[in-house]
């Protein structure tokens, strides 16, 4: 037997309600999350450049493939953008987004992102 705080989160047809997520990283949080991430790029920039132990680096060619990945990421941003803000209220990154997205044409599809 369902208890009442159960039927609080059900709408009339007894599907559920989606909780929002509160949104509590401010300013410091998000510095430092950045910083976590541009301290590990340098160590696997370092890792491409020079390699480590018996896996060798790629050298110059580094600097090719550092520039390809910087701009397939900034082809990918728009699409990313508009994705996050057809969902704002949507937790679990670009993940969550593709799979919501994606549901309406393929569910199989959905679910691989």
């Amino acid at each position: 037997m369902a208890s009442s705080q159960d039927a609080e989160h059900l709408s009339a047809d007894a599907t559920p309600i989606a909780a929002e997520h509160p949104r509590t990283l401010g300013w410091v949080a998000t510095t430092a999350l950045a910083m976590g991430g541009s301290n590990q790029s340098l160590f696997l920039i370092t890792a491409l450049f020079a390699g480590q132990g018996d896996i060798p680096g790629q050298g110059s060619a580094a600097v090719i493939l550092l520039i390809l990945g910087l701009l397939l990421g900034w082809a990918a941003a728009p699409g990313w953008t508009e994705l996050v803000l057809m969902y704002p209220k949507r937790v679990g990154g670009i993940a969550a987004t593709c799979a919501e997205a994606f549901r309406p044409y393929n569910p199989v599809l959905a679910n691989l992102t």
